[in-house]
């Protein structure tokens, strides 16, 4: 049975067939209230019948969603691509990893409509007298999230449709945009930042709450049918 409505729900259909979902989530809420097994896992759906507790997650590697008698949660997390970026007063073609450069990770994160970019800066250096702070310039606009050993983190809230941030403007002069030739295990004198809107990467979970709110609001029917 619980086969049968994974494969009616994931991976996610272009059209969600609510009768035989009903069906399956019918005979899977009989079969394990009779055995006191209240939390049945799905796929990436986990659900809770128990009647006094009803939730329904959705959970990936990158998204969460919940949906419970009290609340809907929701968050998506988009990684996007790892940038370089080399300390130097030289001007080349191309740079050895021997230079002190900072690495600068990148994610999109939406929690309950609520979008914000978070940066991670780590640098990767062999002089003890060189800080991450050294050669950065952090807007006001960002609010630092973690500043430690490990390295800096900082955010801030955005819009879909604003333009995407440059990570250059978080640096001084002094440090140049690279790319990462892994043949050649150099630095390539390169700036690949492309103009585009953060709309792009927002994943779209429509289907996927729709699915979620159909099945709460199926095990809620389950027992009022039959309570």
């Amino acid at each position: 049975m619980i086969e049968e409505l994974k494969k009616l729900i994931y991976p996610v259909p272009e059209k969600i067939d609510k009768i035989n979902i009903e069906k399956n989530l019918f005979k899977i809420i009989r079969s394990n209230i009779m055995e006191n097994n209240y939390e049945i896992s799905v796929g990436p759906y986990i659900l809770n019948i128990n009647p006094e507790e009803l939730k329904v997650f959705y959970e990936t590697e990158l998204s969460k969603i919940k949906l419970s008698l009290v609340d809907i949660y929701y968050e998506t997390m988009r990684p996007l691509e790892t940038k370089y970026y080399v300390i130097t007063n030289d001007q080349k073609d191309a740079y050895s990893l021997d230079n002190p450069y900072y690495i600068v990770d990148n994610n999109i994160v939406n929690i309950n409509g609520t979008l914000e970019e978070h940066y991670s800066f780590e640098l990767v250096t062999n002089n003890p007298n060189l800080n991450i702070m050294d050669y950065l310039n952090i807007p006001n606009n960002y609010s630092i999230i973690t500043n430690d050993e490990d390295g800096l983190t900082i955010c801030r809230e955005i819009t879909p449709n604003e333009t995407k941030t440059n990570p250059q403007i978080f640096f001084n002069n002094l440090v140049k945009p690279v790319y990462y030739d892994e043949e050649k295990d150099l630095f390539i004198n390169k700036d690949n930042y492309k103009e585009e809107t953060y709309q792009k990467y927002l994943p779209n979970l429509t289907k996927e709450k729709e699915i979620v709110t159909f099945i709460f609001n199926t095990m809620k029917d389950f027992y009022l049918k039959y309570q």
